[in-house]
């Protein structure tokens, strides 16, 4: 299936549409990302905060989710771009890529439903399991209705 991201490498976002900003936080590490305005993306931030178990390879950090992810409208592909948030369909599972872009085409099954902003050397190096927690950053309307629901919860 053919890639059509914005400028902005978000993965599959139009422009003018509904975007979650988020923080990803592991092992001292914390990074800015963006989850799109695809199913699976809003389904991922209505669950946060998230704390996960990432295990990472040098090339991705992977964590299982504790559910599956509708992802009916959502265009599935091979491959990624280094720094991808991807929820893989096959197997449930969250993936945030830092390199090896260049051959990712051989894996199938991909849903982009975001992307890390900014350098991912840090988490590139991360190898083994880490507990992560992934927020609504705030400022994004989701960020300020999760806030209001948590408050009145």
């Amino acid at each position: 299936m053919e890639r059509t991201d914005k400028a902005s490498k978000n993965g599959f976002v139009q422009e003018g549409v509904d975007t979650v900003r988020i923080t990803v936080a592991m092992d001292g590490c914390a990074v800015a990302g963006e989850l799109n305005d695809t199913l699976p993306a809003h389904a991922l931030a209505r669950l946060l905060p998230l704390d996960l178990t990432f295990i990472g390879t040098g090339i991705a950090l992977c964590a299982p989710l504790p559910v599956e992810l509708p992802w009916d409208d959502a265009p599935i592909h091979c491959g990624w771009r280094d720094g991808d948030i991807n929820y893989s369909v096959q197997g449930r599972w969250l993936a945030v890529l830092c390199g090896d872009e260049e051959n990712s085409g051989r894996y199938g099954g991909q849903c982009t439903i975001g992307h890390i902003e900014g350098s991912l050397e840090r988490l590139g190096r991360l190898t083994g399991a880490h507990a992560a927690r992934i927020v609504r950053a705030s400022g994004s309307a989701m960020a300020d209705e999760g806030a209001q629901r948590e408050a009145t919860a």
